[in-house]
């Protein structure tokens, strides 16, 4: 016979024999067991505690939600003045319907509360003239609540305890004469048992065991190990339509055109990839600047060592209007400008008593003044810059200076105008000394 303590250890018990494999309440699945346990009677009805075993039937209609039909068995003793009263065996059986709400449905162990309602029946084999209460039958009412676990076994079998909390309601009192009509009593029980579980909602799978089941996997067949989104597809942080796992360039800058490795095309194999390259179709072997344009040789001196037209302007004005036009709203230096650029430095270092160097950048009249006046200031930095890394003037002699829109030298209403305008200049710091000719 189970005493409280042996009930105890075994409820401790089912919270620990068990592998985590298999676990979770399976929807609309049905569930049949035995059960075998200790049940206590309030000392006012003069019974004696005893082994009860019994068998459920539940059905669980969702993960959270089932219910289940028991009747129990049991028989016991009078136990009347502290002693118990062997000549009196008492049969006592009970049926319920109780409603079983699961708390943690997806572990491996369950726990679980319960309600419910159902009936007693009590009756002795025993009744006889000396028998001292009533003969008969003794019906009752009854409401129960509970704490439980489902351990799982497996998928289909389950370990179950619980204990539970009935109240007897003795509206039929025919046995137990000390019992007052109406009034009600509470006993308890706890129950150990198996459960085999049939039939259940099939959980969708996931082939490709990416987390993402297969009803909602856009991109089936992901290879182990890879990070997925939502759907079930390869990330592709940067958005180049190469997934990280494939991508070895990581990182490329929206818009940019990948090859098969996430890599941004180099069409003209210059070493500046298509989306920074302003030259596109460079020839195979021709050197190129940052921006994938060919880079050209300063001009040769002239072999008549005669002044340039923009020499002469420089040495007899200390001013220069360099030859460069920028597109709009850019401040880049386009190629067919760098032969202007190059004669230009020819001057500056066959010349160095020429000084201090001004590049003064300038705008057309299109869009904001002081965005204007920003964008002559890059133009000016632009020459500054090329004049010094790419053509050997000294950085020293050099400084950049923009006057937006504020000097024009066309007309801003017609776009030739405009295009005259969108210049750099150059200013030296150099005294005009004219000879005097005899």
């Amino acid at each position: 016979m189970l005493n409280r303590k042996a009930l105890g250890i075994c409820l401790a018990a089912v919270f620990l024999l068990a592998s985590p494999t298999w676990a979770k309440i399976n929807p609309e699945s049905l569930s049949v067991g035995i059960f075998g346990g200790e049940y206590m009677f309030k000392h006012k009805e003069h019974l004696h505690m005893a082994p009860n075993y019994g068998v459920k039937v539940g059905y669980d209609f969702t993960k959270y939600f089932g219910m289940e039909l028991s009747g129990e068995g049991l028989q016991t003793k009078l136990n009347r003045d502290s002693r118990v009263d062997h000549k009196y065996r008492v049969n006592a059986y009970n049926a319920r319907l109780d409603s079983l709400i699961y708390l943690l449905p997806e572990g491996m162990v369950v726990p679980y509360v319960s309600v419910g309602v159902g009936g007693r029946t009590i009756d002795s084999p025993d009744n006889s003239f000396e028998y001292p209460y009533n003969s008969g039958v003794t019906r009752n009412f009854l409401a129960d609540a509970g704490l439980g676990a489902k351990v799982f076994l497996t998928e289909r079998l389950v370990l179950r305890g619980d204990v539970r909390s009935l109240f007897i309601f003795n509206n039929d009192n025919t046995v137990n004469r000390d019992l007052d009509l109406h009034t009600s009593t509470q006993n308890f029980e706890g129950m150990l048992g198996v459960m085999y579980v049939m039939g259940g909602k099939k959980p969708p799978k996931d082939s490709d065991n990416d987390g993402v089941t297969d009803d909602k996997d856009q991109c089936p067949g992901t290879p182990a190990g890879v990070q997925v989104d939502a759907n079930g597809c390869p990330v592709d942080s940067d958005g180049d339509g190469v997934a990280d796992y494939l991508d070895k360039c990581p990182g490329t800058p929206a818009g940019a055109k990948v090859d098969s490795n996430g890599c941004p095309l180099d069409s003209d194999g210059d070493g500046v990839a298509d989306y920074l390259d302003k030259c596109p179709g460079t020839p195979l072997g021709v050197k190129v600047d940052a921006v994938g344009c060919e880079i050209k040789a300063p001009a040769p001196a002239p072999i008549v060592p005669a002044p340039s037209v923009m020499e002469k302007s420089i040495i007899e004005k200390g001013r220069a209007t360099l030859d460069i036009k920028f597109k709009t709203n850019k401040a880049d230096i386009q190629p067919q400008y760098h032969e202007e650029l190059a004669k230009f430095a020819d001057i500056m270092n066959r010349h160095p008593e020429l000084g201090n160097i001004t590049i003064e950048g300038h705008t057309d009249s299109v869009g904001d003044a002081a965005y204007n006046q920003k964008l002559s200031q890059r133009r000016a930095e632009s020459v500054s810059k090329y004049l010094s890394t790419k053509l050997g003037v000294d950085a020293k002699r050099l400084s950049a200076k923009g006057f937006g829109e504020s000097k024009p030298i066309a007309d801003n209403k017609v776009a030739s105008g405009r295009l005259q305008n969108r210049r750099v200049e150059a200013a030296v710091d150099y005294t005009v000394e004219k000879k005097v000719t005899e």
